[in-house]
């Protein structure tokens, strides 16, 4: 007996709302967000749908990372223009 499970994992609501228009709903602070379009950032958030399931849609490719490059290093002053100019005497 094999399992099969994995060969048609879509459930009953799934395949009743499939034709549905397409409409992905997200909790949020204040009330739910929705989209046409299944918003894969906010995936563990996902309250409802209606329409084909959020995994027929292909996932979009990751952002490239951020660049984080350190603060360029302060100049050192040299010797000669830490010197001051000496004061005026006062005549």
């Amino acid at each position: 007996m094999a399992l099969s499970a994995c060969a048609d994992d879509e459930t009953a609501y799934e395949r009743g709302v499939a034709d549905y228009e397409p409409v992905y709903c997200y909790a949020s602070l204040g009330d739910a967000d929705c989209y046409r379009r299944p918003y894969f950032r906010d995936d563990r958030r996902l309250i409802n749908h209606y329409g084909p399931t959020p995994r027929s849609y292909d996932r979009p490719k990751p952002p490239k990372p951020a660049r984080l490059d350190p603060p360029p290093p302060e100049r050192k002053a040299s010797r000669t223009s830490d010197a001051k100019d000496p004061p005026a005497p006062a005549i």
